[in-house]
């Protein structure tokens, strides 16, 4: 499975990749690139967040269940505070909210993007790597 880390640096699904627009060069096409799955059929987490829950494969779940169990949730009320006082009315909106809502805990940057690797504080010019890391060994 695909990590949900570092997703806020993964660029829109493209058929056509090029390293720069800026430099004009599209003589070196990459090919297909980005997207948040492996196919790149997604481009947001909210997108990304329904496939698990429905999929017969993972959470074999459905919009209807997962409105049902925020409405009978200790936190519905927190939820209507976030979302507005009538998000729990419609059932669409509700699992808009629940995909939105998702996706930004999908952003909680200690968890999802904490850049704290070795190679990170390399890059950030807080450490250095040895000669064999250097030569990626």
């Amino acid at each position: 499975v695909p990590s949900l880390k570092y997703l806020q640096g993964v660029p829109q699904f493209t058929e056509h990749f090029h390293d720069s627009d800026d430099e004009g060069d599209e003589s070196v096409d990459a090919g297909p690139t980005g997207g948040l799955t492996w196919d790149g059929r997604v481009d947001t987490g909210a997108e990304q967040a329904r496939i698990p829950l429905t999929s017969p494969f993972e959470m074999n779940s459905s919009p209807a269940k997962v409105v049902q169990a925020v409405k009978a949730a200790s936190y519905a009320d927190e939820f209507r505070a976030v979302f507005g006082v009538k998000v729990l009315d419609d059932d669409a909106a509700t699992f808009k909210a629940v995909l939105r809502a998702l996706e930004t805990f999908e952003q909680t940057p200690e968890l999802f993007s904490p850049y704290t690797s070795k190679y990170d504080a390399y890059l950030a010019g807080h450490a250095q790597l040895t000669p064999a890391e250097l030569r990626g060994l």
